[in-house]
Parts: C-alpha cells; sequence; structure tokens
C-alpha cells in the first residue's frame, strides 16, 4: 500500500511539472494555464490526502487549501523568476501582499473546488450548495478557457483593429459566470440523482 502510494505521489508530481513545463514553453493562455495547474495540483492534493482518508469536508477543504495555496505559491513565483526574471525587481511590498492574496488565493481556490468535486464525487455524498459552488467555481474557469482558445485561435488571427470597452468587458464576463452556472446546475442535478439512486441501492 505504501509503495502505492509513493508511485501516485511520483505520477501526481509528474504531471504538474508537465503542465508547469508546458505552460512555460507553450505560453498558454492564462485561462487556460490556470485549469490545467488546477488539474495538475488537485491530483497532488487528492494523492496526499488520499492516504488519511478525512470524514469531513471541512478538514479535507482546509487541508487542500494549506497544499493547494504552498503549491500554487510555489509555482507562480517559480514561473515569474523563470519567464519574466524582473518581475521581482517591481513587486514591493504591496505588490507581493496583493499577488498573495487577489491572485495566488484566487487561482489556489481553483484546485480545492476540483479536490471537493472528487471528495464528493468518490467519497460521500455533498449537499446540494456545496457540490453547486464547488462545481461552478471550476465551470466559471473551464467556460473562460473555451472562450480564450477559441478566441485565439478563430477571432483573434480576423481582426485588424481591436477596442473593447470596460462595459462590454463586463457584459462578457457575466454572461460566461451565467454559463457556467448552467453547467454547474446541471451537474449538481446528476450528481444528487445519481448519489440519490446508489444509496438506495446500498444495503
Amino acid at each position: 500500500m505504501a509503495e502505492k502510494y509513493k508511485l501516485n505521489l511520483m505520477a501526481t508530481l509528474t504531471i504538474l511539472l508537465i503542465t508547469i513545463g508546458f505552460i512555460w514553453t507553450a505560453r498558454i493562455w492564462d485561462s487556460v494555464g490556470q485549469l490545467l495547474s488546477a488539474c495538475a495540483i488537485a491530483l497532488v492534493i487528492w494523492t496526499l490526502l488520499k492516504k488519511e482518508k478525512p470524514t469531513t469536508l471541512l478538514e479535507f477543504s482546509v487541508k487542500s487549501l494549506i497544499i493547494s495555496y504552498a503549491t500554487t505559491s510555489i509555482t507562480w513565483f517559480v514561473t515569474f523568476g523563470t519567464v519574466s526574471p524582473y518581475y521581482y525587481t517591481y513587486i514591493g511590498l504591496w505588490g507581493l501582499v496583493y499577488t498573495l492574496t487577489y491572485i495566488i488565493l484566487l487561482r489556489s481556490l481553483l484546485p480545492v473546488a476540483v479536490s471537493i468535486v472528487i471528495f464528493g464525487t468518490f467519497r460521500t455524498k455533498l449537499k446540494p450548495w456545496e457540490i453547486l459552488l464547488s462545481s461552478w467555481y471550476v465551470s466559471i474557469f473551464a467556460v473562460f478557457a473555451a472562450y480564450s482558445l477559441w478566441w485565439t485561435l478563430f477571432v483573434q488571427p480576423t481582426l485588424h483593429d481591436f477596442y473593447s470597452s470596460g462595459a462590454g468587458a463586463l457584459a462578457r464576463d457575466m454572461l460566461l459566470a451565467l454559463l457556467a452556472f448552467f453547467f454547474a446546475a446541471s451537474f449538481t442535478a446528476i450528481y444528487l440523482i445519481l448519489k440519490g439512486s446508489n444509496e438506495e441501492l446500498s444495503p
């Protein structure tokens, strides 16, 4: 069992390193890179916590957030140190606080949301609002990543001049968030139906 645990941890860490390297070399768009990194970090979290078998969602979420925040911070600063080393020259104290809270914290919540979805799928039945919020957070990043790919590959090459207003960007973000909520609500409904049927079949 211990050997299998170590093998799983090595595999997930390898996936994380490959993902980071892919982001560096291919310079993936921000939302796509975030989603890939979150999936890789979520695998690391799941492997690290799988051995301990946490019993409550709160315990699982707290441990996941600690691991995710540490891993995301290391990934973020190593990435900028490699791709843009001048970043550290101009960051300053307030820039560091802004980075650790607004940027890294928001990104570190994504692997936690992915892990909660995995936790609810394979461990225990979550409450409707718990699975809805976690799946909505994941869906927002997934929808923005798909939109980023579509825009970069199919729309941007055909544009010569482009202007975007603040109101237009806000309307777009609200529309994408609403679309993500539709996917999250559909996933939550399917999740509750399947979990309910599994509980009825279990002795």
